[in-house]
């Protein structure tokens, strides 16, 4: 899948947010099931967040920038919870 440069211009100021960008990118034009794949917390902080001690924060990181990737990847199919 090829990066969209208008997004990566957008994002250029978080590092987390390029990850997520670019990760999502990657990784959901890959997942063939209809459910989609269910990852968890621990899974996502082992990715994108081993610098945080606590898990309260890097949860409270990682939503707020996931937020901000999705406004410049509208299309990016993704269930919050």
């Amino acid at each position: 899948m090829p990066l969209d440069y208008r997004a990566l211009t957008a994002l250029r100021h978080s590092a987390l947010a390029l990850d997520i960008y670019t990760w999502l990118a990657h990784r959901l034009c890959r997942i063939n099931q209809p459910s989609g794949v269910m990852l968890s917390w621990q899974n996502l902080r082992e990715q994108f967040g081993q610098e945080y001690a606590d898990n309260r924060d890097f949860k409270r990181e990682f939503k707020d920038v996931l937020r901000q990737v999705t406004v410049v990847y509208p299309t990016a199919r993704i269930c919050r919870s």
